[in-house]
């Protein structure tokens, strides 16, 4: 999961009527949206159950003021997710189980239809052969048929892709069979535009012909129709991601039209709420659509009133994971449509309650509810108020979670409500009923499965899964390495020259060149240590930049330019003189008289730690006296800033704060912060009205808490990550949704909305920049130009040129003429290289070598060792004893038996004393705190390292900070240490929660767009895409078909929705992050998952609709005292699990999961370990492992799918995965006492981790070879250090 984030609000004063409105709005989001999404994140739900008051009337309900008109920002473009998809695979089998069949039973016949990996079957209600009456690729489910059975509706994302209700004609199972064979025998080709009448044929082979859709929804989707009694309407839950991804549902009613009006057109949208979302107490509302609670699993109680379940134990509007379902989550209410009263039927309390289902006489709600370690099918008599569990055998249901397909599957009660007919442990069954002396229903025996067959047919897409292992292995080894992610751009005066930073250290580039520059190195104080946040003086004569040390944290330096040479620097001098004897000082800025400096001080974070120089915060000006012994100091500091100032870092782009002066002022800072900038008058009082700050003298931390500047704002975006206006005043430009914009700052400055891209919403004027993306935006001081970054690119655009697309940009809506612009943009590419690791190896092992004529000095040989290589994936295969690994340039040379391997004279030789050697363990699913803001050693690479992770995959993470943090590591500071770090940036998701990031893949361009910023900023190391509940089917296909041209591979956020995963592996995507819900599936999705090639991460660690692993960790093991795990990670993270509640085993989805992940390995799929990030970070990995011995897998399987199954599905195995000739030198060394063939309990007990070749032991990350006793200096994490 991400991490949220929001600007605090502050005193400013606007200078608009628009820019005053946008801005209120603009904070009351943030504040609520900060404390809602790190609730949702990081809160466990609370123990109890609450009644809700009844519903006021409807004119008064805060739904009524919601408008619905944010989302989506385009409508899509044409597509059919059948047609314009290859599915080249077909796949046929028979099967009698079945996983989360909903099902309805036929109101007169008895016959049952249901639902079965995506299409629909109908079976006799006594059993037998069920046949296929919708097969394709649009997925079917959850089918109802009407109240006089003639007609049957269900859920289909047929068409674009999203989920919508659809109804067609019935008559009975025989006659809507459709044949077996057909529908694969076909010859589909996506490569042809489909006529008429093939599309016809295609439908029929399909069997929806002459089904129709009765509701057009293109962004929100649709779940569990069912029948008003006159057959003329159909509710549905509508369901709403207004934050995060946890949808919130509402009831929805729908008109059926019948011939000749069932086929025309639908309108986008069209339907009536009946029943809402509640507001909770204290809520806003405009904060309606911030709430994902609502009713779910509706169901019509007479003409007039309706029943449905809704999660009460979420009540405050903050969706937690891993709920307490014996106290209960769900409750059942009813809703009388008239009146607008409702009533609770069922509380959640215990066991909750949910999916409810009346009986045919109305007299009897069926629900099902948690009852200690089984799952009970209940009834409550309507008339008298009785509850009866009827039945304890029905699978878990997912209260625990979230449920867009329901908590549980649909059932129904027989014709003459003889028997209820419902879904268990992969059968239909039927329960038998009877009525009692007191005329109610009650069970009348032994429930029986109702046995069927079913052929399956099914066409898949390829797995996307592209093999980059020998490039990254060939990059990874190489004696250079090029960055590609740079940030912190300035720009000077005349646009000559301009400043970036790439792995830690501040680089010059000369733009009088238009092509490929090789920037020049800042000189600094301290080569070794890095820098960060440069910024060129206002009259352009000197640098300023922040040097960073773990122990001394921040210093600024200053570097005089030399006027004669543009790209001549004189010695660099550092600030001395501040108030503090420490300090993290951001976005130092230099006036043009050169008498005042400007700068931020920020508050500690979850990277430099927030133990030591955490007061303060705020922007301070300095007076400089005159340098003198290569020191220029302050005399006096003065705070310009409000306590309320957000001088906190974004969390999701690397730009969070700017400043700088006019370029011939010294009167105003101008700061820019995320989504304003503003400027701030410091020449409005005089300075001896304030007391200055006194270098050696203790300050109390309470002063500037009512600055007297007035801060003015100049400009604001309404989404935007970056905003900032020429110095002339003409034009504003800004970063918004990874693409840069620039419009006339007078129209910004004149709508509500200020800098907006939105195409409904657009400023006028409006040009769109970017190509693929960018950020980083800036102006040249002489405001001729606009500069942005994108990856290895500067981009620069001389504003003369916007006249020439002033045009396009008016008639393009939805891309504001960049396909006019993108011509007249120069793309400079910036050349930053760095010695790689494997060079610094070599050179440093023949530094340390006693004999300076040793050639093989830089060799590495372990000796007397058991090797488990992974190179076959099979036990007996890949165990020797005797064996030996040797490694140079950090790749492995030879493997094996000793007899066969010949020692190289003068190489360093460690005998592991028969210690087990696997290969570096790969965490597939590394989630990580952004920490980008200062460049630290990092202690959660450090943690995972320690832990034997030499390879991680981060599925979701900031794409310039993320990128920025991986060079970092690389380079050859040696400031920190971690392992190879591979991540997706950031995902692509398609909320309103985070409107920053809010994608929809609308097209191709859009996912060209996307896909190509991570490539661009990440080279290899952009190593894939996160596909983040998009709710269009069409916008994932296009992603998967450009995830092809850019070789990325796709992992999902699995998010709960299980219909979406199973599409998910139909369209071929590379694995499926989180586990199925429900936890325990059975032949039907094996089958399909196993042969399908996407791999399964189940993150046991958060095991959805269940408790997380993670409580099992923290209640079994004192994570607080190990002293291993306190040396790497801050203890005030360790010590708030120092106490647990205890939960029984069934509580703990992780049981079936295991087992689900234990059948898919043994029927041939990719089934990898990842920990999710979840604390104690490292440690968990190995909790991860163990978790997977649960479902009856040997150490050895489970070790497979720590080290050879990432690998192959991550497309590395060429690279890494096993320890063989020419793949990178990453290995576990294991002390000979510790067997991790016998048992995994001790897995963590790691002697050596050898990364790139280079040793460290495994408790403290001393380093062993080549430079013997180096370890790693992090900051201070922790009081009691």
């Amino acid at each position: 999961m991400g991490r949220s984030w929001s600007p605090p609000s502050f005193s400013t004063t606007p200078t608009s009527p628009g820019l005053t409105l946008l801005l209120t709005r603009w904070r009351i989001w943030a504040a609520l949206s900060t404390v809602l999404l790190l609730a949702t994140l990081y809160i466990h739900p609370p123990r109890y159950s609450h009644e809700i008051n009844p519903t006021p009337s409807r004119s008064l309900s805060p739904a009524d003021q919601f408008e619905d008109n944010v989302v989506p920002y385009r409508e899509q473009a044409s597509w059919d997710i059948s047609t314009d998809f290859p599915y080249p695979r077909k796949l046929s089998f028979e099967v009698q189980e079945g996983t989360w069949l909903s099902l309805d039973v036929h109101p007169s016949t008895g016959e049952i239809i249901f639902d079965m990996l995506g299409d629909l079957y109908c079976v006799a209600g006594s059993g037998g052969t069920a046949h296929a009456v919708t097969r394709g690729i649009p997925h079917d489910v959850q089918p109802r048929f009407s109240p006089d059975g003639t007609r049957l509706a269900w859920r289909s994302d047929a068409g674009l892709g999203v989920d919508n209700i659809w109804v067609m004609p019935w008559t009975n199972c025989a006659a809507m069979a459709l044949q077996p064979e057909a529908y694969l025998g076909h010859p589909f080709s996506h490569s042809t535009t489909e006529t008429l009448g093939q599309r016809q044929e295609r439908l029929l082979l399909e069997g929806r012909l002459h089904a129709y859709q009765i509701t057009n929804e293109t962004f929100r989707y649709l779940s569990d129709p069912r029948w008003h009694p006159s057959g003329k309407r159909i509710i549905a839950t509508k369901w709403y991601t207004g934050r995060i991804t946890i949808a919130g549902g509402e009831g929805w009613e729908y008109a059926v039209p019948l011939p000749p009006d069932a086929h025309r057109q639908v309108p986008i949208g069209t339907g009536s709420r009946l029943v809402e979302r509640n507001l909770p107490n204290g809520w806003p509302a405009s904060e309606y659509n911030t709430n994902p609670i609502g009713p779910e699993m509706l169901i019509w109680d007479g003409a007039s009133a309706v029943i449905y379940a809704l999660n009460t134990a979420n009540d405050d509007g903050v969706y937690r994971d891993s709920k307490d379902v014996f106290t209960g989550v769900y409750s059942i209410l009813r809703r009388d449509i008239l009146t607008g009263k409702t009533t609770t039927l069922i509380s959640a309390t215990p066991g909750g309650a949910s999916r409810p289902e009346l009986s045919r006489d109305g007299r009897t709600l069926a629900f099902v509810r948690r009852v200690r370690d089984k799952e009970a099918l209940v009834f409550l008599n309507l008339q008298s108020g009785t509850i009866r569990n009827v039945w304890y055998g029905l699978s878990w249901d997912v209260s625990a979670g979230a449920a867009a397909m329901g908590t549980y599957p649909g059932f129904a009660f027989s014709p003459n409500d003889k028997s209820v007919v419902i879904w268990a442990s992969g059968h239909i069954w039927t329960v038998p009923l009877k009525v009692d002396l007191h005329g109610e229903l009650v069970s009348a025996g032994q429930p029986k499965v109702i046995p069927f067959t079913a052929r399956v047919e099914k066409r898949l897409a390829e797995t996307l899964r592209p093999q980059l292992g020998r490039q990254v292995r060939d990059a990874e080894s190489a004696p250079k390495q090029q960055v590609y992610a740079m940030k912190s751009l300035d720009i000077d005066n005349d646009g000559s020259k301009g400043l970036f930073t790439a792995e830690g250290t501040t680089y010059l580039v000369s733009l009088v060149s238009s092509d490929r520059v090789s920037p020049v190195k800042v000189p600094v104080l301290q080569p070794e240590l890095p820098y960060y946040s440069p910024s060129f003086s206002a009259s352009s004569n000197a640098i300023t930049h922040v040097r960073w040390s773990n122990q001394n944290l921040s210093t600024i330096e200053i570097v005089p330019l030399d006027s004669s040479n543009p790209l001549a620097l004189t010695s660099p001098m550092e600030f001395v003189g501040l108030p503090w004897h420490l300090g993290r000082y951001y976005a130092p800025a230099l006036c043009a008289c050169g008498k005042h400096l400007a700068f931020a001080r920020f508050p500690g974070d979850a990277g430099s730690g927030a133990i030591v120089a955490t007061a303060g915060t705020g922007v301070y000006i300095a007076t400089l006296q005159p340098s003198a012994g290569g020191v220029v100091a302050a005399s006096d500091v003065r705070k310009i800033t409000n306590d309320d100032f957000p001088i906190a870092a974004g969390m999701f782009y690397a730009v969070s704060l700017r400043l700088s002066f006019p370029p011939h002022s010294c009167e105003q800072v101008l700061v820019r912060s995320n989504s304003e900038y503003l400027s701030i008058d410091i020449a409005d009082q005089s300075l001896s009205e304030h007391t200055p700050l006194t270098p050696g003298t203790q300050h109390p931390f309470t002063f500037g808490s009512a600055s007297a500047h007035s801060q003015t704002i100049v400009v604001a975006g309404h989404i935007a990550e970056e905003v900032v206006s020429s110095s002339d005043d003409r034009y504003v430009a800004f970063a918004e949704r990874m693409q840069v914009y620039i419009a006339p700052l007078e129209a910004a400055r004149d709508s509500v909305h200020g800098a907006y891209a939105r195409p409904a919403n657009a400023t006028a004027g409006i040009v769109r920049v970017s190509d693929v993306g960018g950020h980083d935006v800036t102006f040249s001081g002489d405001s001729s130009h606009l500069f942005w970054l994108s990856g290895p690119n500067l981009n620069r655009l001389h504003l003369s040129r916007l006249s020439e697309c002033q045009a396009a940009a008016k008639e393009d809506v939805y891309t504001f003429g960049v396909d006019c612009i993108t011509s007249a943009v120069d793309v400079i590419e910036l050349v930053v290289e760095y010695d790689a690791d494997s060079r610094r190896l070599r050179r440093e092992a023949r530094a340390a070598a006693s004999d300076p004529d040793n050639v093989n000095a830089d060799i590495l040989v372990l000796t007397n060792a058991t090797l488990i290589t992974m190179h076959s994936g099979r036990e007996e295969e890949d165990v020797i004893t005797d064996g030996v690994v040797v490694a140079r340039d950090g790749l492995i040379v030879a493997a094996g038996s000793k007899h066969q391997i010949d020692i190289p004279t003068g190489a360093h030789v460690i005998d592991v004393q028969g210690g087990q050697v696997l290969p570096g363990f790969i965490d597939v699913h590394a989630h990580y705190a952004r920490t980008f803001t200062f460049p630290v050693a990092n202690w959660q690479f450090a943690a995972m390292l320690a832990y034997g992770v030499t390879t991680i995959f981060n599925p979701s993470h900031s794409t310039v900070g993320g990128f920025s943090e991986r060079f970092l590591l690389e380079s050859p500071k040696g400031h920190s240490i971690g392992p190879r770090i591979f991540q997706t940036g950031e995902p692509l998701f398609a909320s309103e929660g985070w409107p920053m990031l809010h994608q929809e893949i609308a097209d191709m361009r859009e996912a060209r767009d996307a896909l190509g910023r991570i490539r661009g900023e990440g080279g290899l190391a952009g190593l894939g895409f996160k596909s983040y509940q998009l709710p269009v089917r069409a916008s994932r296909q296009r992603l998967l078909l450009e995830g092809r041209n850019q070789s990325l591979i796709c992992v999902p956020e699995g998010g709960m929705n299980f219909h979406w995963m199973l599409t998910y592996i139909i369209d071929g995507m590379t694995s499926v992050e989180h586990a199925m819900v429900p936890s325990l599936v059975y032949d039907d999705v094996l089958t399909l998952w196993a042969f399908s090639g996407t791999a399964t991460t189940p993150t046991m660690i958060v095991g959805y609709a269940g408790a997380f692993g993670e409580e099992f960790v923290w209640a079994s093991r004192n994570v607080a005292e190990d002293e291993k795990i306190r040396r790497f990670i801050p203890h005030a993270q360790l010590e708030q699990h120092v106490e647990s509640t205890a939960r029984p085993w069934y509580s703990y989805s992780l049981y079936n999961i295991s087992r689900t992940t234990a059948e898919l390995i043994k029927r041939g799929a990719i089934a990898n370990i990842g920990a999710h990030g979840e604390p104690p970070i490292g440690l968990n990995f190995h909790s991860e492992m163990r978790f997977f011995l649960e479902g009856g897998l040997t150490p050895y399987e489970v070790l497979r799918s720590a080290t050879r199954m990432p690998a192959r599905s991550l497309g590395l195995f060429d690279g890494v995965g096993s320890l063989e000739t020419n793949k990178l030198a990453d290995m576990v060394v294991y002390p000979p006492e510790v067997d991790v063939l016998s048992s995994l309990n001790h897995s963590e007990r790691i002697r050596f981790v050898i990364r790139g070749g280079r040793v460290r032991r495994g408790d403290t990350l001393e380093e062993v070879w080549p430079v013997e006793g180096r370890m790693l200096d992090l900051p201070v994490l922790s009081a009691d250090e």
